[in-house]
């Protein structure tokens, strides 16, 4: 009776198989990062232009092995290389029985980097397989569900990085089925390199280019009656004022309380072919060999005062008679005006006063220049 009631359990559990096995399913197959599947090239799908390009760029590749191809032109490269293919290697041509009851069959590959595999899976046996799957790493390249009987699939892709290719055939059945199985590989022959900026001309353009420029923006003479002249005035309020375009960098002043002093500034003018008060802002500028190039006054009569509208502090080597200021933008912004005050305490004495002010200022200008043209290459080696 036991044996009876197996052999009916048996059959009830097989015609339920071959019921399953026999409703009507839609295979399923998931094709993953499509872009690295290969495709049958069409040179149809080229222009004229391109297909000139391929021509020579071809045979080039062909006689030495080597060609460099513009990045503008990368389209080509595939159709270059589609011409020299390594060597073909197959790595399985052979048929296996399925495991049973969810297990799943593995067979391993090395895969190097633009390795292409092909693969090939033909159905052979009477029952369907659930799964057949090919991983590269973690990642799933190929999969597909429900190969029927006698039915067949295939495809490519290529390898992403060196790593292990693996497939795995998976049946939930209680029957064994055969899969026809083929693999081969098609090994890397070939390596690319990237040359960044060739110049491959030149053209013209407007570049800006900043002048900082050292002007002597006054150079006046005055005169400062004695204490006793009651006529004239005993003192002097020079102003100080500068555009509000500018973009001032820096700015000082020098002056003369008697001609010997004036004669000294005219004299290290003609020995060093350049304003003093000019050379004299460059070494304060440039903070390097500093040297004072400026005739210093020794007047005990005459008293000097600046008025400025915001605090300024004069650079170390400034004295009395002439002082130097280095702007930032904030100064700047606050100063639009200012004085020079000198006021002469001697009953006997007239001073003549030459006064010089000097600014430095930053000018932007737009040149015409000559800029190379550059461009990225890939070079294609075949070994």
């Amino acid at each position: 009776m036991k044996t009876y009631l197996r052999l009916l359990l048996f059959i009830l559990i097989f015609s339920s198989c071959n019921l399953l096995e026999n409703i009507p399913k839609k295979n399923e197959t998931l094709d993953f990062d499509q872009k690295n599947n290969i495709q049958k090239l069409n040179l149809d799908d080229l222009s004229a232009d391109d297909k000139s390009k391929l021509d020579s760029l071809s045979s080039i590749y062909r006689e030495s092995s080597e060609v460099i191809v513009n990045s503008e032109d990368n389209n080509l490269i595939d159709y270059i290389l589609n011409e020299s293919k390594g060597d073909t290697i197959i790595l399985s041509n052979l048929s296996v029985q399925t495991l049973t009851r969810g297990k799943t069959s593995s067979y391993n590959y090395d895969g190097k980097k633009n390795d292409v595999f092909s693969y090939e899976f033909q159905n052979n046996g009477s029952k369907k397989i659930n799964s057949i799957s090919i991983l590269e790493g973690e990642q799933i390249r190929f999969a597909y569900s429900n190969l029927r009987k006698k039915n067949k699939i295939n495809g490519s892709f290529k390898v992403l990085e060196d790593n292990q290719i693996v497939l795995n055939i998976v049946n939930n059945g209680f029957f064994k089925s055969n899969l026809k199985v083929i693999i081969k590989q098609i090994a890397n022959n070939y390596k690319t390199e990237v040359i960044k900026d060739s110049v491959i001309g030149h053209e013209k353009a407007f570049q800006k280019v900043t002048d900082t420029l050292y002007i002597i923006d006054q150079n006046k003479d005055y005169k400062i009656s004695p204490y006793l002249d009651i006529t004239n005035s005993t003192s002097l309020s020079i102003p100080i004022n500068f555009k509000n375009d500018e973009k001032i960098l820096a700015w000082g002043f020098w002056f003369s309380l008697n001609k010997e002093d004036l004669d000294s500034y005219i004299a290290i003018t003609e020995s060093n072919e350049e304003d003093p008060l000019i050379l004299f802002a460059k070494s304060e500028l440039g903070n390097k060999n500093r040297k004072n190039y400026l005739p210093i006054t020794k007047n005990p009569f005459v008293e000097t005062s600046l008025e400025l509208v915001y605090d300024a502090t004069p650079s170390l080597n400034s004295e009395k008679n002439f002082n130097f200021f280095i702007e930032d933008s904030l100064s700047l912004k606050k100063f639009n005006k200012g004085f020079l005050n000198l006021k002469n305490y001697s009953k006997l004495y007239d001073f003549d006063v030459n006064y010089k002010l000097l600014k430095v200022i930053s000018r932007v200008r737009l040149v015409e220049v000559e800029v190379p043209i550059l461009n990225n290459f890939i070079r294609i080696v075949k070994y």
